[in-house]
């Protein structure tokens, strides 16, 4: 089935990829996993692969918050009450674990917070670091826009202080470092799109672009050790960091071009509702792997993923967030910064 409309099909392709290679990063901790950190600036690229920058400045900042920070403040909530069940099920009671830490940690919008700062807070929904980094990405690269120089200028200093704030061991909160961290990635996005038609490939020669990629990628990962934004590690090498993301990033994006005359209406529904998925990543991992030990009689005990068990928990765990995709995405739209849509067009035809 073909695309039924003017959106870049493709692009939620590689979400869904993106959010699969993510799901296994909570999974695979083993050295196999070594180049996982490396798919968070695909991301990011996308993000300004499909921005248009027709806003002015303060209509970027009110629809970024909308789609950003109100989803961040709406998930938080609901993980937060999550997290409290199963912690009164399971831990004896101190109302600063139960209470302070945890909201110290959701206004702060940093999951570093607990590794630099343990015992003072932490954030009950690690992933959320994403919507707020995304929100000030946005923002630093609208301001920088009104001249290509004064973009570049701020893209070489957001990497200046990234080194910078790694040397010193100092962190800033909001996940403002990361959202700068990845200022070069959403600018590589934005500008990819103005070329990224112009070569012409067969289906063969761009299976071969990449492979290529993945496995230049991996390589690079094994130089440059891993990564993470969240925590501004790039490695051993800042400059390593970026190609390897560029790269990678490229590959799942020329990967997913491949079936861009094909509409797969799950794929393209998860692709467009990827917020929803990182939002609820940590209920739905915790649900997915409470059922798996339950499955393989290891409730309660402490259980290292190998690489296929990874893989095939981060199948399960995608098909299972369509669960709350579907709920939220139907019937509380808002939370995302959405309108409910006409009933007429709530059905979901799977393909």
């Amino acid at each position: 089935m073909k695309a039924q409309s003017d959106r870049i099909i493709w692009v939620d392709y590689a979400r869904v990829l993106g959010n699969y290679f993510v799901f296994m990063t909570h999974f695979a901790v083993n050295a196999e996993a070594r180049f996982f950190p490396y798919f968070m600036p695909l991301f990011f690229i996308l993000s300004g692969f499909i921005d248009n920058n027709k806003r002015t400045f303060p209509e970027t900042i009110k629809r970024n918050f909308k789609t950003l920070i109100v989803p961040y403040i709406a998930f938080s909530i609901i993980t937060y009450v999550w997290w409290l069940i199963i912690y009164f099920r399971h831990e004896s009671f101190n109302p600063h674990d139960a209470f302070i830490s945890p909201l110290i940690g959701m206004l702060l919008g940093d999951p570093s917070i607990a590794t630099s700062n343990p015992g003072f807070a932490h954030m009950t929904n690690g992933p959320l670091w994403f919507l707020f980094a995304l929100f000030w990405c946005k923002l630093v690269f609208k301001a920088g826009f009104f001249h290509k120089y004064l973009l570049l200028a701020i893209n070489v200093c957001c990497v200046a202080l990234i080194l910078l704030l790694k040397q010193s061991h100092f962190n800033l909160y909001f996940s403002i470092d990361s959202g700068l961290m990845a200022l070069p990635f959403y600018t590589f996005g934005f500008y990819l799109k103005r070329v990224i038609d112009k070569p012409k490939y067969q289906w063969y020669q761009t299976l071969l672009i990449v492979i290529a990629g993945i496995t230049a990628s991996y390589f690079l990962s094994r130089l440059n050790g891993k990564g993470s934004m969240v925590l501004d590690d790039y490695g051993k090498n800042i400059f390593l960091f970026y190609i390897n993301g560029i790269v990678f990033s490229l590959s799942i994006m020329f990967f997913s071009r491949l079936f861009s005359n094909v509409y797969f209406t799950f794929l393209a529904y998860m692709g467009r509702n990827s917020i929803i998925i990182f939002g609820m990543q940590y209920i739905s991992i915790w649900v997915v792997e409470h059922i798996y030990k339950i499955i393989m009689h290891t409730k309660g005990m402490e259980v290292t993923y190998g690489s296929f068990e990874a893989f095939v928990i981060s199948f399960a765990l995608l098909l299972v967030s369509f669960i709350p995709v579907y709920i939220i995405r139907t019937y509380f739209p808002y939370i995302i910064g959405a309108k409910k849509q006409p009933s007429k067009n709530k059905t979901l035809e799977l393909v």
